[in-house]
């Protein structure tokens, strides 16, 4: 929920209480199936009793690819010892996408959780591969969370996942390679921004205040919803989509200019040319949500200590705005 965040389990012949126990660790996930062939979305709808299933022995496998999601199983299988664990990182983004839709039209090979981002609940939910965990959960369960990460989960009057993860957008940089450009931080608004990285890649040519890429859809909808824009509403079945929303367009004429300037890097993220873009200056900043800079730590050791924070620079001055980076991480 990478907001987050950062797993969600999708089985169609699976014991209902393994799923959803590792769900209630991870505190983000979404499950799937039932225990018959149809490809899932089933399950039981009496109460069960989490606490006895959980002493009871079992092996369940989790598909997650954030760091730090190895403590997190250790942990369980402390308080849990008589369920193993199998952690599997079948890809990031993409490629644990496209990995988990080909394993689930096999029907071979399913994990039992799998981590998910928040913005792919409906599109699993449609095709009916996503467990409703109401069944396994306590029943003040959603009031631990802010609403619209309820709206996030609840669909249909069904949990479809538990919330493990937000993403609020900030600004982190290089603190060194700014102030050698004569920048000022914390940088507060939007064209103070446009100006300072106009400025930057004047100074250094063949670098940039930030890297955004086109297709990194998480952020841009972050983008949007700091400045009051809702592009999607209504439920999965009645989807209404607006991109033609004036604070849409302010967004992205705003990046546009820019791009047209020569001023921002528009490179494929997440891959290793661009971990290596913050390893040796290429971006001297990186407009990420809270999760990013864990991503980052084994590629800028040369920078260590370099690096501060900042929240997102605002539309207008004295605001104090996010948005959630990714729309990130929910368990399934």
């Amino acid at each position: 929920m990478r907001s987050a965040s950062k797993p969600a389990g999708l089985y169609r012949r699976l014991a209902p209480f393994v799923l959803c126990g590792m769900l209630g660790v991870f505190v983000a996930a979404c499950g799937g199936g039932d225990d018959g062939d149809d490809g899932g979305g089933g399950g039981s709808t009496e109460k069960v009793d989490m606490a006895a299933e959980l002493k009871k022995p079992a092996n369940i496998t989790v598909w997650a690819w954030t760091p730090g999601t190895e403590e997190a199983v250790k942990m369980f299988e402390k308080a849990y010892p008589n369920i193993k664990v199998k952690l599997q990182n079948v890809g990031q983004g993409p490629d644990h996408y496209r990995k988990v839709r080909t394993t689930l039209k096999s029907g071979k090979g399913l994990p039992d959780v799998i981590h998910m981002e928040f913005q792919y609940i409906p599109s699993f939910t449609l095709t009916k591969d996503l467990l409703d965990l109401t069944p396994y959960l306590p029943d003040d369960f959603l009031s631990n969370y802010p609403e619209w990460i309820q709206q996030q989960i609840n669909l249909d009057d069904a949990i479809y996942g538990v919330p493990w993860d937000t993403g609020p957008l900030g600004f982190i940089y290089r603190d060194d390679l700014l102030k050698k450009a004569g920048i000022e931080t914390p940088i507060k608004t939007w064209d103070e921004f446009a100006d300072a990285a106009i400025k930057y890649h004047e100074a250094n040519p063949k670098s940039y205040l930030v890297n955004m890429p086109g297709g990194q859809t998480g952020q841009w909808l972050g983008l949007f919803w700091q400045n009051g824009a809702r592009p999607f509403s209504g439920d999965p079945e009645n989807l209404k989509v607006d991109l033609t929303d004036d604070k849409i367009t302010q967004v992205t004429e705003f990046w546009d200019k820019l791009y047209d300037a020569g001023a921002i890097a528009h490179d494929a993220d997440f891959n290793d040319a661009w971990f290596q873009g913050f390893a040796k200056g290429k971006y001297a900043g990186w407009l990420s949500a809270a999760w990013g800079p864990i991503f980052l730590q084994d590629y800028t050791k040369s920078s260590k200590g370099e690096w501060r924070a900042q929240p997102l620079p605002q539309w207008e001055e004295g605001q104090n705005v996010s948005g959630n980076g990714a729309a990130r991480r929910s368990q399934c």
